[in-house]
């Protein structure tokens, strides 16, 4: 139980809040009953006794037991076993939260070290170089770029070796690296990635134990949540920091499918791959993308929301490859101000225009046609072209799911039976922040 005790001293009026655990007072309750009831054998209640049943005096001596007891628990001399709760040690408790997530999640994290060989002399061209070369000037024979390297961060999905990492940090790899927080290093066996999501599964071989990451539900995360970044910013491994939630849903340039969390917890060059995590040590996302002028952190950065990223790894440690569900649409967002400007009847302020249908698509076998706007799929309502794409896209091949759209201001429902979106295709979010993206470039 938590109490709430004003008093007054010479600095004014204090607040203390006090602790009491259920066993304290309830034995408090025990002693004043027992008080009461010595109190009423040592007086003389006979006559009292004689016109009052002995179970309305029982009931009685209750009221006046829990009264008594109320007394000892508020009384101004304070109770041995109460200790008040002061602003620092709530500050301490929230400490100690921070540390044991950065405790349980540090083991797991990994730093990525992609390494690009030098090319020779005959296949360098003078575009390679930042700067106009002489004409007459010729590159001594035996004459290499040297070797390049990136340093992201990765996390240890499964004990058998498995890191999960983003697509943009292992890119045009000739070998990569996995270095762990004890300083070891181990050579990736094999790689898979997948680009649409910026995602990318690095296997290695230990001979030794590996502790994996717990990985949470983003689906619980709201905005506020406190959150900490680890990963290896500007290759200071294992480096934490701590942020909130400071939004969900969001729409990133840089990302071709699917929304993101955003955080203000520092995400720098080297922090791509690492883990977002919960302060009970559970991954919540993967640090992906920062929107900067500098190149550095200025508050802005975002994750791939875990649950979307356990559905892309399991696919690429299944079957190397990702299958996603489309329509076969080019959409865009409608807001207030077009349904405003355009007289769209629709009945709510926000939905999705269908800019162009796709020849031979689940869309144009299901017949929604350009200028229709979409309200709903699959019964859930939509806000935007981010919302459709996530609801389409993990959604069983060869399924059937009802359109919900407006038609020259008919309300109109379709069914649409999903296929697999085609090889080579391209999806991205229409509609994107105005701020320029930047997924962290040597990260």
């Amino acid at each position: 139980m938590v109490q709430v005790r004003l008093h007054d001293s010479e600095e004014g009026v204090k607040t203390e809040v006090w602790n009491q655990k259920p066993s304290v007072w309830l034995g408090r309750v025990r002693i004043g009953m027992k008080i009461f009831f010595v109190y009423l054998s040592r007086i003389k209640i006979n006559a009292f006794c004689r016109w009052l049943s002995w179970s309305a005096c029982r009931h009685a001596a209750l009221v006046a037991g829990l009264s008594a007891c109320w007394v000892m628990l508020s009384g101004t001399g304070g109770v041995l076993g109460q200790e008040p709760v002061s602003a620092t040690d709530q500050a301490k408790a929230l400490s100690r939260a921070f540390r044991s997530a950065a405790n349980s999640i540090t083991p797991a994290v990994v730093t990525v070290i992609s390494e690009v060989e030098g090319e020779d002399a005959e296949e360098i061209s003078a575009e390679d170089f930042p700067f106009d070369l002489p004409p007459d000037l010729h590159l001594p024979e035996g004459f290499r770029l040297p070797a390049s390297r990136n340093v992201g961060s990765g996390i240890l999905i499964d004990e058998s070796g498995i890191v999960l990492t983003n697509a943009h940090v292992i890119h045009g790899a000739d070998r990569i690296w996995i270095r762990f927080s004890d300083g070891s290093e181990l050579e990736a066996k094999n790689i898979k990635a997948d680009s649409n999501s910026d995602l990318a599964i690095v296997y290695i071989a230990s001979k030794s134990s590996l502790k994996a990451a717990r990985l949470g539900d983003s689906d619980r995360l709201a905005i506020g949540d406190w959150v900490i970044a680890v990963g290896s910013p500007f290759e200071y491994e294992s480096t934490v920091s701590a942020g909130i939630i400071s939004g969900r849903g969001r729409g990133v340039a840089a990302i071709r499918r699917g929304k993101m969390l955003q955080t203000d917890a520092a995400i720098n060059p080297g922090n791509s791959g690492g883990p977002l995590v919960n302060l009970d040590g559970e991954v919540v996302g993967i640090n992906t993308a920062i929107v900067s002028v500098s190149g550095g952190y200025q508050g802005i950065g975002f994750a791939i929301p875990i649950n979307r990223a356990k559905w892309v790894a399991d696919q690429l440690i299944e079957t190397g490859e990702v299958q996603r569900a489309y329509l076969g649409i080019r959409i865009g967002s409608v807001d207030a101000e077009y349904i405003r400007e355009n007289d769209l009847k629709v009945p709510a302020n926000y939905g999705i225009l269908v800019e162009g249908v796709i020849s031979d698509s689940p869309a144009a076998d299901a017949g929604l046609q350009r200028g229709d706007v979409i309200v709903d799929f699959a019964g859930k309502s939509l806000r935007d072209v981010g919302d459709l794409q996530d609801a389409v896209e993990q959604l069983p091949l060869g399924s059937r799911h009802s359109v919900g759209l407006f038609r020259e201001e008919k309300a109109l429902s379709v069914m649409v039976e999903l296929r697999p979106l085609p090889v080579g295709a391209v999806p991205r979010i229409p509609g994107s922040p105005a701020p320029k993206t930047k997924s962290e470039e040597g990260s």
